[in-house]
């Protein structure tokens, strides 16, 4: 954990705020996936994949945002001084996510049809791969800029590995480690649906962040005599038979329909977003986008509401 309980309490309220961006995406996401229909895919495909990827957009800012904040109080909170490390760093969401966002919508929609599915079955399922792939590309907003920050910032050691309260095996047990990560040893190492986030580490006898050191504890006594995988086997069953099962960011329902009407509102100030976006207006484009998204929670609020 950090040096200070300041710092403590900074990282915590980190991961929180990061894992409520998760959770907001998700419901963005159910919100629209009406907007493509599995029996019009061809023609429905292009304006929900615009719609989806400027709320990745929106949300990986908002990750990066948050995450900014958070190192600026952070290194106050540890060695009392700020840093110009984190200025100027704001990494974009990947190339790939286009690519991603076709493949587990419309794609896989089409391939469960086509291995036999019923259609509710196949967008049930469409759906549940698109979420998990959202939240590792938007949640990398955040991670990227602790990353980025950590490698200028003189100061810093390194990072460790702080969940999201609910880990898989994978992620226990690479926060086990504790504040092993140095500069230039750290690998990015996600997955779909991972929460995870990072904490910059200034001190040598930095402890282990949240439950880490109680997953360390496992790894030690599930382990003991054994070596790769067949040790990484044996954390896993211990893991799984402690914690209940490889636990989720957030819970994904079936998606419901949605108030059209504030959907097609919805994407008109995307358009109008994109629009301020190409003649440089970047605080009328994130105001815009904010307001497409308040339009999104409001369509599925309403629906939750009359379910």
């Amino acid at each position: 954990m950090a040096l200070t309980y300041e710092g403590q309490q900074l990282t915590n309220q980190q991961r929180r705020a990061q894992v409520a961006i998760a959770r907001e995406l998700v419901a963005d996401l159910r919100a629209t996936w009406p907007l493509l229909d599995p029996l019009r895919l061809d023609a429905t495909a292009p304006g929900w994949m615009q719609v989806v990827l400027s709320i990745l957009t929106q949300k990986h800012g908002l990750s990066v945002q948050a995450a900014s904040a958070y190192l600026t109080q952070f290194r106050i909170a540890e060695i009392g001084r700020s840093s110009k490390a984190v200025q100027g760093i704001n990494p974009p969401l990947s190339a790939a996510a286009p690519t991603s966002v076709l493949v587990t919508g419309p794609v896989k929609v089409k391939q469960g049809m086509t291995a036999g599915l019923t259609v509710n079955q196949a967008s049930t399922a469409a759906f549940q791969s698109l979420a998990s792939t959202a939240i590792l590309y938007v949640l990398d907003g955040g991670r990227d800029t602790i990353v980025t920050a950590g490698r200028r910032d003189r100061m810093a050691l390194g990072w460790q590995r702080v969940t999201d309260g609910s880990p898989c095996y994978f992620c226990a047990m690479l926060a086990s480690r504790g504040a092993v990560y140095g500069k230039r040893s750290f690998t990015k190492e996600v997955h779909g649906k991972c929460g995870c986030t990072l904490e910059p580490v200034y001190g040598r006898d930095t402890n282990w962040a949240g439950e880490a050191g109680r997953y360390s504890d496992l790894w030690y006594e599930s382990t003991k005599g054994l070596s790769g995988q067949e040790a990484v086997k044996a954390f896993r069953r211990a893991y799984n038979g402690t914690e209940g099962g490889t636990a989720t960011v957030t819970t994904l329902r079936t998606p419901i329909p949605v108030d059209t009407t504030l959907i097609d509102r919805a994407k008109e100030l995307n358009r109008q977003a994109q629009a301020a976006f190409r003649a440089g207006d970047d605080a009328e484009r994130v105001r815009l986008q904010a307001e497409a998204s308040a339009l999104f929670r409001e369509a599925y609020s309403q629906t939750s509401e009359a379910a």
